[in-house]
């Protein structure tokens, strides 16, 4: 799918943008806050700000030159949405400034895998990235995971499925798009564009969060 050249300039560019949250202990926003992990170029959590203005997006992205083809895409906009910020970091280290029961969602859209066993510690869904997700939620709101990768989806609902006291899971499937009731809802992020177009079949859980 290439690689992005990355652009030495872009942390500091991204530090001139006002979409950007530049103390993640203040985050700005106090209710109906959505959080996507891994935001990538944007084109997921913008369009949901531009279709749910009523909710309050967050996009995390640990990689400069990715998040800065993001921050383009809001600023080239006529109008521009007031209910999106980002964040510029490793969640796993921003993670201690953001309240605790405070966010409403979490999306994990095409994580890296990490296949291999000895790299188990780096998957976003392994115990104790849904443990963080489990303090970070209210109660009864929803963890959302799409993978391309079969093996990050069994290891993501196996995980799920052996920690209830964390979530219970509420709806899965191996191929997205032939699931009329969960595609009823959903909106594509860019690396599923492209494995749409491949033939590629598209995993997804959801899980309510515990309390």
């Amino acid at each position: 799918m290439g690689r992005l050249r990355t652009n030495p300039n872009a942390a500091t560019e991204i530090k001139l943008s006002p979409f950007l949250i530049q103390n993640t202990k203040t985050i700005g926003f106090k209710n109906n806050v959505i959080l996507e992990i891994g935001c990538g170029k944007g084109d997921f959590i913008i369009e949901n700000a531009l279709k749910f203005p009523e909710n309050n997006y967050i996009g995390v992205e640990k990689y400069a030159t990715v998040l800065l083809k993001a921050i383009k895409k809001i600023s080239i906009l006529t109008t521009p949405p007031t209910n999106i910020k980002f964040i510029l970091g490793d969640f796993q280290e921003i993670y201690p400034d953001l309240k605790p029961h405070s966010i409403t969602k979490i999306f994990l859209n095409f994580s890296d895998p990490w296949p291999k066993k000895h790299h188990e510690k780096f998957r976003l869904t392994n115990l104790v990235f849904l443990k963080m997700y489990h303090q970070l939620l209210i109660a009864d709101a929803l963890l959302e995971i799409k993978t391309d990768n079969v093996g990050l989806y069994e290891y993501s609902y196996n995980t799920l499925k052996d920690n209830k006291g964390v979530f219970d899971i509420i709806d899965y499937c191996q191929d997205l798009y032939t699931n009329e009731k969960m595609m009823s809802d959903n909106i594509q992020t860019e690396y599923e564009k492209k494995f749409v177009l491949q033939n590629k079949k598209i995993c997804k859980i959801v899980a309510k969060n515990k309390h």
